[in-house]
């Protein structure tokens, strides 16, 4: 039972091997690592065997784990690792990956948090004509997509943007430094009565 276990795995290991083509071969593997199911994964994870393969799917409280153990360790191999991962599901367009990335877009939904003011709802506003009480504004606040992969605000996609889409990156930034600000004036002005 056993030998015949152990040439089955070693019969996955040759084939993985004569598919690689060093950047993206075969639907089952990713620069020489194969992808399995993203539960699997998680069973391997903690042991010597979870940088040999890659998670078919995206997770975000994984990926934040494996950012934060990288940056306590700087482990480069976990780096390469990470790196290639994330790189993947880009490839594929991974929707839970898109998904991800769209947190830090100014139309995000997710960062219109009763927390805050509503600067990011501010700026969309400003984004759009102003005219006829913006009826002919493309900009939709928040984003109904929440998939940076399928983006309408990307040149050349359903809507007509008058701008690049990475602005819309750019000034999240800022409407979140604005809006840190406010947070923090509201605390101090109290005090200087």
């Amino acid at each position: 039972m056993n030998l015949d276990k152990s040439i089955s795995d070693l019969s996955k290991r040759i084939d993985r091997f004569d598919s690689f083509d060093g950047d993206h071969s075969d639907s089952n593997h990713w620069r020489g690592k194969e992808i399995i199911l993203l539960n699997d994964w998680i069973q391997l994870r903690g042991t010597p065997y979870a940088l040999e393969y890659f998670p078919d799917d995206f997770d975000e409280v994984w990926a934040h784990i494996i950012e934060s153990e990288i940056e306590e360790d700087g482990d480069d191999q976990k780096k390469k690792w990470h790196s290639d991962y994330l790189d993947l599901m880009e490839y594929k367009r991974n929707p839970n990956y898109g998904k991800s990335k769209c947190f830090y877009c100014l139309l995000s939904p997710v960062r219109d948090d009763p927390i805050f003011i509503g600067i990011n709802r501010l700026v969309a506003k400003g984004l759009g004509d102003n005219k006829d009480d913006n009826k002919n504004n493309p900009i939709q606040y928040p984003c109904h997509v929440e998939n940076r992969f399928d983006c309408p605000y990307e040149k050349g996609k359903e809507l007509d943007a008058r701008f690049d889409v990475d602005h819309l990156f750019e000034l999240a930034k800022m409407a979140f430094a604005v809006e840190i600000s406010l947070a923090v004036a509201r605390r101090i002005l109290p005090l200087l009565k």
